[in-house]
């Protein structure tokens, strides 16, 4: 990024670079944080970026991103004064969440993988459907969606199962692999 962003443009370089990584980011601090709040951490990441001077001089902006929001995490984890040993996260995980395996045919390959998925997905039924949102892409607790669709966690449970079910079932084992939190490696090199 050679060219400075001017202040017009701040809104839609931060939704063309950072928000598209949310995702991975909350995904990835729940694991390596799994004491702190998520939202939090990803509201507050998004206002540190938000104040950066100089948006052109972040090179990665998915690394600031994750590397913001780390130190948040172990800035609350600092404060709070209780370090346990999950909560802080090694660096060889931040640099696994930060691994840049965009390579053309990757990326072509995922888009095809979600293409699958999400033609899978409207395939169940609409509550089915929302609840398996709300879990999986929104982390909600069954507690929370429960409470929100006004039905009971058992039936959120059994949804989120049975849905899942429906769609790995409609999946390869190369796609079921590839969904995998390691990408469907089976350990580190």
């Amino acid at each position: 990024m050679s060219r400075s962003v001017a202040d017009h443009e701040r809104p839609a370089w931060v939704a063309r670079h950072i928000l598209p990584h949310e995702a991975a980011l909350r995904a990835w601090l729940r694991g390596a944080f799994p004491g702190c709040d998520t939202d939090d951490l990803v509201q507050e990441s998004y206002c540190r970026i938000a104040s950066v001077t100089d948006l052109a001089a972040i090179d990665d902006p998915r690394r600031y991103l994750f590397q913001t929001a780390r130190n948040l995490a172990l800035s609350d984890v600092r404060r709070a004064k209780i370090v346990r040993i999950e909560a802080v996260g090694s660096t060889a995980d931040l640099e696994d969440a930060l691994a840049d395996d965009r390579s053309p045919e990757r990326i072509t390959a995922g888009r095809a993988l979600l293409a699958r998925v999400e033609a899978l997905m409207d395939r169940l039924p609409e509550r089915a459907r929302r609840i398996v949102w709300l879990r999986r892409i929104e982390g909600l607790s069954q507690r929370e969606i429960a409470a929100k669709l006004g039905v009971t966690e058992t039936v959120v449970e059994n949804d989120v199962s049975r849905s899942l079910r429906i769609v790995m079932a409609g999946l390869s084992e190369d796609d079921r692999a590839a969904l995998r939190p390691n990408g469907g490696r089976r350990g580190r090199a």
